[in-house]
């Protein structure tokens, strides 16, 4: 009995060694998430890299109608089959006769990784990085780019590459990042039969939102004349 107990305190005293050196290993908090590493192992598609294109610059095309969420406007083509809100956030929807597009206002915070505990400042002044350039990262970051050491900047890059090694992310065909002025919009195509397309804009004066236009089977032209014409709303 006794080399029997001794064995099993053994087993447990074993078992508790490896448990330590695997916390150890990851050396994560309560509330972090693994390096992007640890996500990317299957996903090759997280050394994805956009392309940097010139700004583009609007066609004369058919007319068109200025659309708000409150924060930006949009110059949408004006032979709009259907416009209608849904959704949470408040999605504005608009239907072509082949194609459609949508946007909503929204913000980094939502990506729920990177709700800050106890602190008063979703974003810390000493960091740097803040909430829009999760969009710079993803499109501009490698597995091969150093991990940030500042607490909200790791947050910030982990959360990137959770979403990143994601399925959804598999699907892209190409990306291509515009910049002019405050102004950065980040593009990714993605593949499959939808022809779907997923727009971010950003401008430096919206430190906390940004614009995510999404559409299907929309030509890219009209696209860019968005990126073209696009406006805060003052």
């Amino acid at each position: 009995m006794k080399i029997l107990a001794i064995g099993i305190f053994g087993a447990l005293l074993a078992a508790l060694c490896v448990s330590c050196a695997n916390t150890a290993e990851i050396g994560l908090s309560k509330n972090e998430v693994r390096a992007a590493a640890f996500y990317c192992d299957h996903s090759p598609w997280c050394n994805l890299v956009a392309a940097e294109k010139a700004w583009p610059i609007a066609t004369d095309r058919q007319e068109t109608i200025p659309v708000t969420n409150g924060a930006f406007l949009l110059q949408l083509p004006r032979n709009i089959d259907r416009l209608h809100i849904a959704g949470t956030p408040p999605t504005v929807i608009a239907s072509y006769a082949d194609y459609r597009i949508s946007a909503s206002l929204e913000t980094v915070h939502n990506f729920g990784l990177l709700a800050l505990e106890n602190e008063a400042s979703p974003t810390p002044s000493d960091g740097k990085y803040r909430p829009p350039d999760y969009f710079e990262i993803m499109f501009t970051k490698t597995l091969a780019d150093p991990e940030p050491e500042h607490r909200f900047d790791r947050k910030l890059w982990r959360a990137v590459f959770v979403r990143k090694s994601s399925s959804k992310y598999s699907l892209i065909t190409d990306a291509e990042i515009y910049r002019r002025g405050p102004w950065t919009i980040y593009m990714a195509n993605m593949g499959g039969i939808a022809h779907e397309r997923e727009t971010i804009f950003i401008h430096r004066d919206q430190p906390d939102a940004y614009l995510r236009v999404y559409d299907i089977h929309a030509p890219k032209s009209i696209i860019l004349d968005l990126i073209a014409t696009v406006a805060l709303d003052r």
